[in-house]
C-alpha cells in the first residue's frame, strides 16, 4: 500500500480482523483463540475454494481443530460465513467511530471514512475476496442476516450526512437514504472492481479521487469556496488536491 505523510492512518499497523474477544462474543461467552482461529481459517478457505465450495472439514484442518469443535461454535457454513460478517464489521465500525471523532470537520470525516474503508481491504486481500465476492454467493435466506449487519456501517454513514447538512457542507435538497446508497454504493463497487481485477492497481490510490468525487457531489451549492472562504477550504481538500500531483502508475 502507498503510504502517504499525511495520510489518515492507524497509529499501529493492525490485521482488521485481529479479533478482539469482546467485540465479538457473540453466543455463548467468552470465545478464546479456537473461535478466533476458525474464524480466520474461513476467511482463507472461503477466499480459496468459494463459499460453495468451501467444505468444513478443510477449515477445521486449517484452524488446527477438530471437525466437530467447528459445531461448538457455529451451526453450520452458512453460520461460519455470516460470523465471518459480523465479526469484520463491528470492528471496523469500532474503529472507524474512532477515527472519524479525530477529524476536524467534515469534509476531513469523508474523506476519512474513504481511507478507512478501503485500508483494511486493501491489506487483506482474502478478507476482500469474502465480503466482495462470497457474501454475494450466500443463500437469499441469509441476506437479511447480512443486511442486519450492515446496518451499524450504514448508520455511521448516515451520522455523517446528517452532520454535513446541520453544518451547511453538504446540500439538504436530497434525502439522506440516497446519499447514504451513493457513498456506500461507491465505496463497495471500487473496492469489487479492484478484487475482480485481481490487484492490478493499488486500491489506496483511489481513495483520494473518490473522496473528491463524493465531496463534489453531495457540498451544497453555498459551500463553495470563494474569497475568505477559499483560504479557510478544509485540509481534506488541501491535501487531496495536493497528493493529486503525486507520480501515478499506469491505469491497467
Amino acid at each position: 500500500m502507498l503510504i502517504h505523510p499525511r495520510a489518515p492512518l492507524a497509529s499501529r499497523r493492525e490485521n482488521p480482523f485481529a479479533l478482539r474477544r469482546d467485540a465479538v462474543a457473540r453466543r455463548s461467552g467468552e470465545k478464546g483463540e479456537k473461535y478466533e482461529a476458525i474464524l480466520n481459517a474461513a476467511i482463507k478457505v472461503f477466499a480459496e475454494a468459494g463459499y460453495h465450495g468451501a467444505q468444513v472439514s478443510r477449515i477445521a484442518r486449517e484452524a488446527g481443530v477438530a471437525d466437530g469443535t467447528i459445531y461448538l461454535y457455529f451451526s453450520g457454513k452458512s453460520d461460519l460465513l455470516v460470523s465471518v460478517f459480523r465479526s469484520y464489521l463491528s470492528r471496523h465500525v469500532e474503529r472507524l467511530r474512532t477515527a472519524l471523532a479525530e477529524e476536524p470537520d467534515v469534509p476531513a470525516k469523508l474523506r476519512r471514512l474513504v481511507w478507512e474503508h478501503f485500508r483494511p481491504l486493501s491489506e487483506h486481500y482474502e478478507l476482500a475476496v469474502v465480503t466482495q465476492v462470497e457474501l454475494r454467493q450466500a443463500d437469499p435466506a441469509l441476506r437479511g442476516r447480512i443486511n442486519e449487519i450492515l446496518r451499524s456501517y450504514l448508520d455511521v454513514i448516515d451520522g455523517l450526512i446528517e452532520e454535513g447538512k446541520g453544518a451547511g457542507i453538504f446540500r439538504r435538497d436530497i434525502e439522506t437514504h440516497l446519499m447514504r446508497k451513493m457513498i456506500f454504493g461507491t465505496l463497495d463497487e471500487t473496492v469489487t472492481s479492484w478484487v475482480m481485477a485481481r490487484r492490478r492497481r493499488e486500491l489506496m490510490r483511489l481513495a483520494d479521487p473518490v473522496f473528491r468525487l463524493l465531496y463534489t457531489g453531495l457540498k451544497a451549492p453555498e459551500a463553495e469556496p470563494g474569497g475568505a472562504e477559499r483560504d479557510e477550504r478544509s485540509g481534506a481538500e488541501r491535501r487531496s488536491q495536493d497528493e493529486d500531483h503525486r507520480p501515478h502508475e499506469a491505469d491497467v
